[in-house]
């Protein structure tokens, strides 16, 4: 699959690969010498030239990455390396033995991760990642933003002893699903450096880097929503009690009503009059914000 090829001691090309002609659609003939030139992006082509002067000039070996076109005009990504083979007799080079391996593919990989990875480093929310055993070994700048601690800081401690993370089930619990699973999520409460209890909106994927299992944890901070929540069921109780309150006390007017009542239009009337009363009750106590009345 490789495109390989052949030159004499002072860089001239004598021998392609099919593989070469293939790709390229080209002929020995506009290939020969320094032909391929003509193959190169015009942006890489002077740096190119240079670089591949100077080694043969200097005997080492050669390698570079840089775009060739192919037959049907796109250019595709190369890591191309050249070995100088020497007489035994003399030790002076006989000739050069190239290859050029697409890697585009790889590139674009790369490049995509690269892309990837400072998207996270630039990302406002926490994101950090830690071997299955819980030692921190990447910490973006959301994390010190919401935590408080620097990657120095971070990097190589327990992400629980760190941030005194408690869960809503064991963190070995949390392991075991992620190495089931492959991922979690779920509500997690953190404390920062200087002492804040985060809550945070949690997620652990399961990522393999390099043959080995790595948990990628991003961290949406919750605090705020926490406490608004906390106080809306806070809110809910006081209603719930001032309701049933209320109710009561209309329940003892009602009896009470009831019993000093001669007739049912009596009753009607004096039972309106005292809920009105209530009502105006209630008004002067808004009015002034439940005090003084």
């Amino acid at each position: 699959a490789q495109l390989a090829w052949m030159a004499d001691e002072t860089g001239y090309i004598f021998w392609y690969n099919q593989r070469w002609f293939e790709y390229t659609g080209t002929t020995m003939a506009e290939m020969e010498g320094w032909g391929w030139k003509q193959l190169h992006h015009p942006e890489y082509v002077d740096r190119v030239v240079n670089k591949f002067a100077a080694h043969i000039a200097s005997g080492e070996v050669w390698e570079d990455i840089f775009p060739l076109r192919s037959v049907d005009g796109h250019y595709r990504w190369f890591l191309s390396r050249a070995m100088p083979i020497r007489d035994e007799a003399t030790g002076r080079i006989a000739l050069w033995c190239g290859t050029n391996t697409d890697i585009t593919e790889q590139r674009n990989a790369t490049q995509r991760l690269r892309q990837k990875a400072r998207l996270i480093e630039l990302s406002h929310e926490a994101i950090f990642s830690w071997d299955l055993d819980g030692a921190i070994l990447t910490w973006n700048r959301g994390c010190e933003e919401l935590y408080g601690y620097s990657a120095n800081e971070a990097i190589g401690s327990k992400s629980h002893d760190l941030l005194k993370s408690q869960h809503p089930v064991s963190a070995d619990e949390i392991r075991t699903l992620l190495l089931t699973d492959g991922a979690w999520s779920g509500e997690i409460l953190h404390v920062a450096k200087d002492g804040t209890k985060v809550w945070v909106d949690s997620r652990h994927e399961v990522l393999h880097v390099g043959g080995k299992a790595v948990v990628l944890e991003t961290n949406r901070d919750i605090t705020e929503r926490r406490k608004s929540d906390e106080i809306r069921s806070l809110l809910i109780a006081e209603l719930n009690h001032r309701v049933k309150n209320t109710l009561a006390i209309v329940q003892s007017i009602a009896s009470q009503t009831a019993r000093s009542s001669k007739t049912m239009s009596e009753y009607a009337e004096a039972l309106r009059g005292r809920l009105q009363s209530l009502a105006s009750a209630h008004n002067v106590l808004t009015d002034a914000h439940w005090y003084g009345a």
